[in-house]
Formats: structure tokens, sequence, C-alpha cells
């Protein structure tokens, strides 16, 4: 098979088939039927990647290592907020073209993963992030920051660091 041969395509060999004493042999005709890949799908010349991340990456980014078919593996960073059905578009990663002009691009499309259950203190950081002080906040804004910070790294004892009334 060529590099970037389509499923269906038709390959056809004249007179290459049962021979008969006095009839001329007909044609063999094989045609290409591609096997899933367990990774990819293809569309044309484009490779479909379907990329599952948690929530927590699709909202403050993530650096996805994808593998290729070729054995290499691209680290894509994500670096802005992502929703199920977003897709990025790397150029040249796909399959190669029929006509041996470069390849097709690799299209990721996200999926994003929520938690099934949240603890009453996951909840309340969750809830406590949104409300998270902005550049340049005033003093108590500041030890809040900080013990908000505390906690996130540090679990339910980072809240008694950092802060005071």
């Amino acid at each position: 098979m060529p590099p970037g041969c389509e499923n269906g395509r038709r390959f056809v060999f004249e007179g290459e088939g049962n021979q008969r004493p006095g009839m001329e042999p007909g044609p063999v005709v094989y045609v290409a039927a591609a096997l899933k890949h367990p990774i990819f799908t293809r569309t044309g010349d484009h490779l479909v990647y379907a990329a599952k991340i948690p929530l927590i990456d699709s909202l403050c980014g993530a650096t996805l290592r994808i593998p290729t078919l070729d054995g290499r593996h691209l680290s894509l960073p994500v670096t802005e907020i992502v929703n199920t059905g977003d897709r990025k578009i790397v150029k040249g990663e796909g399959m190669p073209r029929a006509d041996g002009q470069g390849k097709g691009d690799l299209v990721i499309v996200f999926d994003v993963l929520f938690p099934r259950t949240l603890t009453p203190a996951q909840k309340a950081l969750m809830r406590a992030s949104f409300f998270f002080p902005g550049k340049n906040p005033p003093a108590t804004a500041h030890a809040a920051q900080v013990a908000f910070l505390n906690a996130a790294n540090h679990g339910t004892h980072g809240w008694t660091l950092g802060y005071s009334k």
C-alpha cells in the first residue's frame, strides 16, 4: 500500500486473474480496507485525536503528550481554557498525502472530564478560587490569598497559616 492510501481505494491488475485455456485472464481487483486504529481516526488526510483532559487542566492549562504514527511524541501546551468539543490543529502531523505532497493535519478534539464527586473541602476551595483577589490586593485580601495558596498546597492545614483578622 502506498503511504496515504485511502479506505476503499481500488487496485486493479489487468490480466492477472484466473487463467483457462482459450480465454484471456481477467483482472485481479484489491480494495483497501483500513483497520480501526486504537488512538486515531482518519478524515481524508487528517488524523483526529480525542484528548481526554481533567477539568482542572481544561481551566488552568497543561501540556499534552500525544503519540504519533511514526513513534514520536508531540508535546502540546494547552494555555487557554478549553471546553468539550474544542479543537486544536497541528499542521503537517496527519496522514501522508496520496500525491506525495506533504501531510495532512493532526486535529485534537478535547473531551473535558468532570469529577464525579467533590468533598466539602474541595467544594469550598472551588468556590473560593472564583473570588480570589486580583492584582495589588489590600493587606487583608493579600492575607486571604496567602491562606488560600497554603490551603491549596497543604490541605486543611493551610487554612490556619497566613491569615489574620
